[in-house]
């Protein structure tokens, strides 16, 4: 009877606190659009820091959920810590695919989309490169692009960036490497992101599907965090769909064949090889990431052989890197000490 009425106690706090949240809201920071192609957008930041910087960076996220992790509230914002450091930031959204991005390719995201981004910040700029963030599967997507246009990146850093999709502990790669993609013909042209979203969740079932919501009973008393947790509810359920074109040929490019540490990969007929990165290169990866292994991410190193290459191995799971407690501020502020110390 007591623990019943001490379970009642939390729910009410939990129901009130939720009642008080209000709308949730994530993504914030003003930005205006640059411009558009197709359903890709490129957002601009306005450096918001005491100091100005003319160093513009741009960030690339995955094609898998929306980029809003890297802005999900004021005081767990990638993005704000850059912008208050005095960077104006760039923001790839690649949306939702359209009509004219249901039979795109990666080379599409990766030469088109992200080198127009590249190509219109220069310009904008007038920088002969540029500094490039890629987060998560945007990693790799950064990885290629500098690999095949190396003297339009200035430097480069990936965060939880895949790059060994065959590495020992990658449950994901596991789980993929004996999908027979050929069902994904089967497939609409675009692929309902919550689809996605279930099969990422049962990696780590009872963490992502149970535990948490019994840690939100535990912790309902306290405004803040519920907040935060609508706030990633939000952005984990609010995925864009993706183009089945696009999904299959990265399965059997990356996690199938393993194209990119092979260096069997081509984009529109052009070799990719990262010993042809020249930009310097920091690697900043989670030491509980569940999505990519930590000896995925360090892969990279194996793969460089003319860039100066650092790496960063931080305490906390995959979206911890960029919203865990202070962990924007810590990331963000990492990056910006490693750009400083980068002369070009």
């Amino acid at each position: 009877m007591k623990e019943s009425r001490n379970s009642h106690s939390k729910l009410k706090a939990l129901l009130k606190n939720i009642d008080r949240s209000g709308p949730i809201k994530i993504g914030l920071s003003h930005r205006t659009v640059q411009f558009q192609k197709n359903e890709m957008v490129l957002y601009k930041y306005e450096n918001t820091g005491a100091t100005k910087n003319n160093r513009p960076l741009l960030l690339v996220y995955s094609l898998v959920n929306r980029p809003e992790i890297a802005d999900l509230s004021s005081d767990r914002s990638l993005i704000k810590v850059l912008c208050d450091l005095g960077f104006p930031v760039y923001l790839i959204d690649w949306g939702d695919p359209g009509d004219n991005d249901e039979e795109v390719e990666l080379s599409t995201y990766i030469i088109d989309y992200l080198g127009s981004a590249v190509d219109y910040i220069r310009g904008v700029s007038s920088k002969k490169a540029i500094d490039v963030i890629g987060l998560c599967q945007g990693g790799t997507f950064a990885v290629c692009y500098a690999s095949l246009f190396p003297e339009k990146v200035s430097s480069l850093i990936t965060t939880a960036t895949p790059i060994d999709f065959h590495s020992e502990k990658d449950r994901l790669s596991a789980l993929i490497r004996h999908v027979d993609l050929e069902i994904f013909e089967k497939f609409p042209k675009t692929i309902d992101g919550r689809m996605l979203n279930l099969f990422f969740l049962f990696l780590k079932p009872y963490k992502l599907l149970q535990k948490k919501y019994f840690d939100l009973l535990e912790n309902g008393h306290d405004l803040v965090y519920v907040e935060n947790f609508l706030k990633m509810e939000k952005w984990i359920f609010d995925s864009p769909a993706i183009s089945s074109n696009a999904l299959m040929e990265f399965a059997s490019t990356f996690y199938q064949k393993n194209a990119l540490v092979e260096k069997t990969l081509f984009l529109n007929g052009l070799h990719v090889e990262p010993s042809d990165i020249r930009a310097p290169i920091l690697n900043i990866f989670a030491s509980n990431d569940h999505i990519v292994p930590i000896e995925s991410s360090k892969a990279l190193a194996r793969l460089i052989t003319h860039a100066d290459y650092s790496e960063i191995e931080m305490d906390c799971g995959h979206v911890g890197l960029y919203v865990g407690k202070s962990a924007g501020r810590s990331t963000g502020g990492l990056i910006a000490v490693w750009l400083d110390a980068q002369h070009y």
